[in-house]
Formats: C-alpha cells, sequence, structure tokens
C-alpha cells in the first residue's frame, strides 16, 4: 500500500510497484505521444482506496502540476472529475495521485471507451470522430438503461472544456462509460491538461469535431450539439456555464510553476479561447 506521509521517495515506490524504473511506462493518455511515451504512471492502492500514480518526465516540466491545475478548473466548471493530489516527495519531485473511479475498493466496475464500443483497435484512438466517438458512447449509454441526451451533452462538455485548455490529445481512449449503478453513463473525465506549452502553442486538437480540429468557437458547438440531436437551450446553457466558471482561472495559472512567459502564453490562451465561447 502506498501511504505518501511515509513512502517519500517516488521512484523507489515506482520501481517496486512495476518492478523497475525503467520499465515501459504505462502512458499518460491526456498528452501527446511524445510526452506520454516518457510519463510513468501506475496503479496503486492507498488508505483511501485504489489510485493511480502518476509522475512527470523531467523532458515536459510541471506536467503533474498541469494536470491536477486542469482537473481542478475541470471541477469548478461543472464537469465530474476523479480527486487528485499533487504530492511531494523528499527529493522535491512532484507526483499526482488520482483517485480510481473503475473501482469500488476492491470491485471493479465495468468501463469502455470509445474505441472498445465501437470496435477499433486502441492504436485507431486518433482516427475516430469525435461526434463518432460520441453518438458511439451515448448509445450504449441509451442501451444500458441511461439518457443518450444527458450524454451527448456531457461529453460535449468535456470537449469544450478540452477546447478551453488547449487540450490537444482528447481522442477516442480518453472518452468513456462506465456502469456504476447498473446504468451506463459517461465516466467521470480524466486526463485533463493542457498539451500547449509542449507542442509549440499550435496543438490542435486530436480529433476532428464536424470538420474542425482548430479555430472552434461557440457556434460551432451549438451547430455540433444540434448535430447530435440536441435542443439548443441545454448545450447553450452548458457552454454559458462553463464560460462563467472558467473566468477567474486564466488569473491562477501561475500555480502551475510554468516560467513567466510560459504562464503569461497561457493565460492569453484561456482568456482568447473564453471570449470564442461567449
Amino acid at each position: 500500500m502506498f501511504q505518501p506521509g511515509r513512502d517519500n521517495d517516488f521512484r523507489a515506490v515506482y520501481a517496486k510497484l512495476t518492478g523497475s524504473v525503467d520499465a515501459d511506462p504505462v502512458g499518460l493518455a491526456g498528452v501527446q505521444p511524445k510526452v506520454s511515451a516518457l510519463t510513468w504512471s501506475t496503479t496503486t492502492r492507498t488508505s483511501a482506496g485504489p489510485a493511480i500514480l502518476k509522475l512527470g518526465p523531467a523532458q515536459f516540466p510541471r506536467l503533474v502540476e498541469n494536470e491536477h491545475f486542469f482537473m481542478r478548473m475541470a471541477a469548478a466548471c461543472g464537469l465530474r472529475v476523479p480527486r487528485t493530489s499533487l504530492i511531494h516527495d523528499a527529493n522535491g519531485h512532484s507526483a499526482l495521485l488520482v483517485t480510481r473511479f473503475d473501482r469500488d475498493r476492491e470491485t471493479r466496475i465495468a468501463q469502455e471507451d470509445a474505441c472498445q464500443v465501437d470496435g477499433i483497435y486502441p492504436a485507431s484512438k486518433y482516427r475516430i470522430k469525435t461526434e463518432t466517438a460520441i453518438n458511439t458512447l451515448a448509445d450504449a449509454c441509451a442501451r444500458g438503461g441511461g439518457s443518450k441526451a444527458a450524454a451527448v451533452l456531457e461529453l460535449l462538455k468535456t470537449v469544450v472544456f478540452s477546447w478551453l485548455i488547449g487540450n490537444g490529445d482528447l481522442h477516442g481512449k480518453n472518452l468513456s462509460i462506465y456502469n456504476p449503478t447498473g446504468i451506463w453513463q459517461p465516466t467521470p473525465a480524466y486526463d485533463l491538461l493542457t498539451t500547449q506549452p509542449y507542442a509549440g502553442w499550435k496543438d490542435p486538437m486530436a480529433l476532428n469535431l464536424f470538420g474542425r480540429a482548430n479555430k472552434l468557437d461557440r457556434p460551432h458547438f451549438l451547430y455540433a450539439a444540434e448535430q447530435l440531436g440536441l435542443r439548443s437551450r441545454a448545450p447553450s446553457k452548458m457552454i454559458d456555464s462553463v464560460v462563467h466558471a472558467a473566468g477567474e482561472w486564466p488569473d491562477r495559472c501561475a500555480e502551475i510553476g510554468f516560467d513567466t512567459r510560459q504562464t503569461q502564453l497561457l493565460a492569453d490562451m484561456l482568456r482568447a479561447r473564453i471570449e470564442t465561447l461567449k
């Protein structure tokens, strides 16, 4: 069992859990492959229950701080997200501890991502369209006793938020559904962070949304919602709620710990994208 207060060398913890600090890492799905290939992520148990321990690579600074910041922002914007804790070891290394939502203590909760539901290989996670992923998962929710409209709206909210923060790696395995109570529904959103500082501030969305992977805005999201079968009022209110809650977060970007220039670029990007959603 991992105990942050006692286990104060995260590299040693990772080695114990995986067998080696040189073991092939489990990719962090919320970043570009060149980042995820270097990220260490492993499952563990804590006194609070099952969790995922994430360590960021030195080549991509502040990666776990980045995710922790935007997961908290997502919660403030009304997205359901797992609890994250930013922790530090005796060597000054940071890590992110993420509560697992696919476990009820030791019991596994059924979960499937868009690639699994659509019957495509994980390697094709960048080839599925966003609208296909949303429709596929929402239809599965409806077949499993849930509401298709509610599922579409919640999944679209994750896409809107990902655009807002510059998350350029929302792919087919980052949109999922699960069955915690006998009814299928979207999972809490996960792996939310900005990829822009690691990609020259030119990172488009990983998947097209009705023909666009960049320069998204409120009219396009409302068009997407209509094409996905939603009436305009609910999507419009959803976007308004995200915009309203997001307003204070550009001023908080320094919490991540990027250098002054990167912090300013991030704050400017967030402000600009908030404006596109008004």
